[in-house]
């Protein structure tokens, strides 16, 4: 007599646990976003089915490509970067010094994070008393 059988999640990756079935309308998630705008994850289990269907996926498998590649790179982020433009077919990203414009956003991002940052502080230490 032989034994059942093993789902195919036990055959390829015995030491994690099978990924849920997502509902349909999940699975195509991605593809209904606009391109153009951000996608909004109001709640915590939009968060998480992002998180599980699209986000562990990809660093799985980026993880797997640098591993895999011997001897090891050395400019990790380089290679992230390359494996990212072949797997998802993206074009290069913008190489050398920004220009005035974007200095001058990355300096106003830069200064608004630091407000942010203080109000945290404030409200933090608002909390502890």
């Amino acid at each position: 007599a032989q034994a059942a059988p093993l789902p195919k999640a036990q055959l390829t990756a015995p030491s994690r646990l099978p990924r849920p079935a997502w509902p349909a309308a999940a699975r195509g998630m991605a593809a209904q976003a606009p391109a153009t705008e951000p996608r909004v994850l109001a709640t915590k289990a939009a968060r998480k089915m992002f998180q599980e269907g699209e986000v562990r996926p990809l660093l799985e498998s980026l993880a797997v490509q640098y591993y895999s590649a011997a001897p090891p790179p050395e400019d990790i982020v380089g290679f992230l970067i390359e494996q990212l433009q072949q797997q998802h077919c993206l074009p290069p990203p913008p190489e050398g010094a920004l220009d005035e414009g974007d200095a001058d956003e990355a300096e106003e991002l830069r200064e608004k994070v630091q407000e942010l940052k203080a109000q945290l502080e404030a409200l933090q230490a608002k909390q502890r008393r």
